[in-house]
């Protein structure tokens, strides 16, 4: 017969088994978001750079 601390010992490893599953599903996700993130700030700079370069974008555009 099991008894009580057997099973606070089970559920208190189910709960760490759940954290740990959600803390590395939570670090895929934000190291995908900042890959995804950097490359389009990278896109916008690019297009930003050629489009003042190529005269398509007046340097007044960011005077306040």
């Amino acid at each position: 017969m099991e008894s009580f601390s057997d099973k606070k010992g089970q559920a208190m490893l189910e709960y760490i088994v759940i954290l740990s599953a959600c803390l590395f599903a939570t670090l895929g996700i934000s190291r995908n978001m900042t890959n995804i993130l950097g490359s389009g700030i990278l896109r916008l700079g690019a297009q930003l750079e050629q489009d003042l370069k190529t005269g398509r974008l007046s340097l007044r555009f960011w005077s306040n």
